[in-house]
C-alpha cells in the first residue's frame, strides 16, 4: 500500500474497502440490510461518542485497538485524495505526525481509542480526520 507519491500510495480504493468491512459485520463479503441499516443508524443517529467508536474502529485497518502512524497516514491520503487536495501523500505524513504529537498521551507512537476520543473535539487534525462523517 506505500509507495509512489513521497512514500505513500494509499488508494482511495483501499479506503472504500475499509467502510465495506465495517458494515460487513460478519464477514461474509455481503452487506445484509440489517448490516446496512445497524451502521447507518450508529453514522446518522448514534451518540457523539458512538460515531467516535465506529470512525476509530474504521480507521484501525488491522483491528488491533490501536491507530498507528502508517494507518493515519493511510486514511488521510484516501482522504484528501478524494477530495482534490495538493500534495495528498505529504500533507497526511505532516497531519499524522502533528495527531500524534499531540494527541499520543502515553507516549507509545499509536492512539488508543481512548486518546482519539479523548482529543477529537481539541485537535485540529483529528477534526479533519472526521470531516466525512
Amino acid at each position: 500500500m506505500f509507495g509512489g507519491e513521497s512514500g505513500v500510495g494509499a488508494d482511495v480504493n483501499d479506503f472504500c474497502e475499509q467502510i465495506f468491512r465495517r458494515y460487513d459485520a460478519d464477514g461474509d463479503g455481503t452487506i445484509s440490510f440489517q448490516e446496512f441499516m445497524t451502521t447507518l443508524s450508529v453514522a446518522s443517529r448514534g451518540t457523539p461518542t458512538e460515531k467516535l467508536r465506529w470512525a476509530f474502529s474504521m480507521y484501525d485497518t488491522d483491528g488491533n485497538g490501536y491507530l498507528t502512524q502508517k494507518e493515519i497516514t493511510e486514511i488521510l491520503t484516501a482522504f484528501y485524495k478524494s477530495r482534490g487536495k495538493e500534495n495528498p501523500g505529504l500533507r497526511a505524513i505532516e497531519t499524522a505526525k502533528e495527531i500524534l504529537k499531540s494527541a499520543d498521551d502515553d507516549g507509545d507512537g499509536r492512539l488508543s481509542e481512548a486518546e482519539f476520543i479523548r482529543h477529537s473535539s481539541n485537535c485540529d487534525a483529528i477534526k479533519e480526520m472526521l470531516e466525512g462523517f
